[in-house]
């Protein structure tokens, strides 16, 4: 079996539709369990016995992520005014009075 190399990773583009060899950045010294991180700035080859939990890294990463930032421009104005929709639709159901108790049976 031929051995593999961390340092050699290729993705696929699906905006080219190409395979791309991807550049493989090294985080440390004296690496001796390497693990492959895909991040949004790139690629990286780290300790493994250095990295902090992955349940930790899930946490803060949910606290981080803005569900706006995900979206495309267009998504995002859309959902922007859905959200304005809906708080303008609230505060007219604010306006409204109360209905009596005799009105409901």
């Amino acid at each position: 079996m031929a051995a593999t190399s961390v340092l050699q990773v290729w993705m696929f583009s699906a905006a080219t539709r190409k395979l791309v060899r991807e550049e493989v950045k090294r985080v440390g010294r004296n690496i001796t369990d390497p693990i492959l991180r895909i991040r949004p700035e790139g690629v990286t080859v780290e300790d493994s016995a250095r990295l902090p939990d992955p349940f930790d890294l899930s946490l803060a990463a949910l606290d981080q992520v803005d569900p706006l930032s995900l979206l495309t421009e267009e998504e995002r104005q859309e959902r922007i005014q859905e959200m304005e929709q809906q708080a303008e639709m609230m505060d007219e159901l604010e306006e409204q009075p109360d209905a009596s108790p005799s009105d409901m049976m």
